[in-house]
């Protein structure tokens, strides 16, 4: 074989080498949980937020109003309809509503969720927050990074000394204008009772 054949043997093994790693990576972590989630995520498209049709929810301890387009995830294994639950957007923004039936420091809650949710921050940037709607409490915002996007959460956390809520908001930054009103929506319904 000439040089210009060895040459192209040499190019195609090397282009080869190359696709079968990055296919061989993306059926990988596709078939992780992980990589899946991050698939799934991506592939999502964010949507308004019907705000226009709500869906209220009526429960024993609160009551609150969530956009017509955004959904309960009923498959977690932790839900709970009165104490604990997750709406999520079409997007893959979500709101996440803890409320127990027993009063209990603010900020310890809110020092509670921020622990458990830690390991998702990069580049974290922390303000502080005292209202959500109508209640005074404890609360935090952080912006950080996530592959190649900003994302920012708000907690807070709020006890009338009987009864403590916390939420969590997530948000794609580049998703803000279309969730932004649900969010707000469901920041001005929501009552303890």
């Amino acid at each position: 074989m000439n040089k210009p054949g060895w040459g192209f043997v040499a190019l195609f093994s090397v282009v080869s080498a190359f696709a079968g790693g990055v296919i061989g990576f993306l059926v990988g972590v596709g078939t992780s949980a992980f990589g899946q989630e991050v698939f799934d995520e991506v592939s999502m498209i964010e949507e308004r937020a019907e705000i226009e049709n709500p869906v209220t929810l009526n429960q024993s301890l609160y009551t609150l109003q969530y956009p017509g387009n955004w959904s309960i995830d009923y498959q977690r294994e932790d839900y709970d309809a009165e104490h604990f639950f997750y709406i999520d957007t079409p997007g893959g923004s979500y709101i996440e509503v803890t409320v127990e039936e027993f009063g209990s420091d603010p900020q310890e809650s809110l020092d509670e969720k921020l622990e458990w949710y830690e390991e998702y921050f990069n580049y974290p940037e922390y303000s502080d927050i005292t209202r959500y709607g109508s209640y005074t409490g404890s609360g935090k915002i952080v912006k950080c990074r996530g592959l190649g996007y900003g994302e920012t959460y708000r907690f807070f956390a709020y006890s009338d000394g009987n009864k403590t809520f916390t939420v969590i908001e997530y948000i794609y930054d580049m998703d803000s204008d279309l969730c932004k009103p649900g969010f707000d929506l469901i920041e001005r319904t929501l009552k303890i009772k």
